[in-house]
């Protein structure tokens, strides 16, 4: 109870400093986007590729505070918090900050069952939900990601074809937009939505890997970007780029398959410990007592569990190097 008020202190002086720095982030959003509707109009009419509109319609539209501050604290940075905020749009903001309640309210209940205060159970199990949530909207980013990486080889090979046929690069990606299912093909659709605007093509495609945070995107807007500065067969070039996204695939899966035995042994290894505090709990419950009941003892446990936490998350991280080219 004597850590109580200087962790309630700590966390207020986070969020009173992040929701500062986003409020100021807004208010450069706001200044930056002033003249894009301007911008936009002048741009239609100068056509794909016109290099003479400036930085701010490749930005994203201002959020509100809140909503910056909430996806901050749920998301974190980059590509999860591009996913949450995708999220935010009436009814699903409404229907999540309801969930986020409800899931709020009973894990204080259910911690107050196992026996722990009710004031360090309202403060814990917000932390709980951060933390749980980061976890699941990075696991969605790189699930995206993921499927990004197996359809981005076929849509190259739609854009090759579409290019021998006569077809001109922004039609061509327009054309894998139509054709290609979600998730790739409406972030090609909104490629193409944007160089109608008058943005580069390639600028486009690099705001599309920028949110995705998928290397092989990249590849593809520099390809688009050498061709447009020095010439050639853009179709052959794009040729070559598919066969190196297909090997890299190959070798992911390879890396993966290699490191297999690894991961599983971290998985069960972090899993362990948490297993047998519950089958304790369910078969001896008086044996974890003093870990529940007195102050010690919950300091203990709780620096145990951060220090799992911590364990797994650097396994995690070596693990991802390994698999990330």
């Amino acid at each position: 109870m004597a850590l109580l008020p200087g962790l309630v202190a700590s966390l207020a002086a986070i969020l009173a400093v992040a929701a500062l720095r986003l409020l100021w982030q807004e208010q450069r959003w706001r200044a930056r986007l002033a003249g894009a509707p301007a911008l936009a109009s002048a741009g239609a009419d100068r056509g794909p590729g016109d290099r003479s509109l400036v930085e701010p319609l490749r930005a994203d539209p201002p959020e509100g505070a809140s909503v910056r501050i909430l996806a901050w604290l749920l998301a974190g940075q980059g590509p999860p918090r591009n996913l949450l905020l995708g999220s935010l749009r009436g009814r699903r903001a409404a229907a999540l900050l309801r969930r986020a309640g409800l899931v709020l309210v009973l894990g204080a209940a259910g911690l107050h069952l196992l026996g722990i205060d009710p004031l360090e159970a309202t403060v814990l199990m917000p932390a709980l939900l951060v933390l749980v949530s980061r976890l699941w909207w990075s696991h969605r980013a790189r699930t995206l990601a993921e499927a990004f990486r197996r359809q981005l080889a076929d849509a190259i090979a739609l854009m090759v074809r579409a290019l021998r046929a006569g077809v001109p690069i922004w039609e061509a990606v327009a054309d894998v937009g139509r054709e290609c299912p979600a998730p790739l093909g409406p972030a090609f659709r909104s490629a193409s939505d944007s160089v109608r605007l008058g943005q580069p093509l390639e600028a486009a495609l690099r705001d599309v890997a920028r949110r995705v945070d998928l290397p092989e995107l990249d590849f593809l807007s520099v390809t688009i970007a050498v061709q447009r500065e020095t010439g050639g067969n853009l179709a052959e070039t794009l040729l070559a780029l598919e066969a190196m996204i297909r090997k890299r695939g190959q070798l992911v899966m390879k890396v993966r398959a290699l490191s297999a035995e690894a991961r599983t042994s971290a998985l069960i290894i972090g899993a362990l410990p948490l297993i047998l505090v519950a089958g304790l709990l369910y078969l001896a419950p008086d044996y974890l007592a003093p870990f529940i009941a007195t102050d010690a003892g919950r300091l203990l446990g709780a620096a145990a569990l951060g220090l799992l936490l911590l364990g797994t998350v650097v396994m995690t991280r070596i693990v991802r190097a390994a698999l990330r080219f």
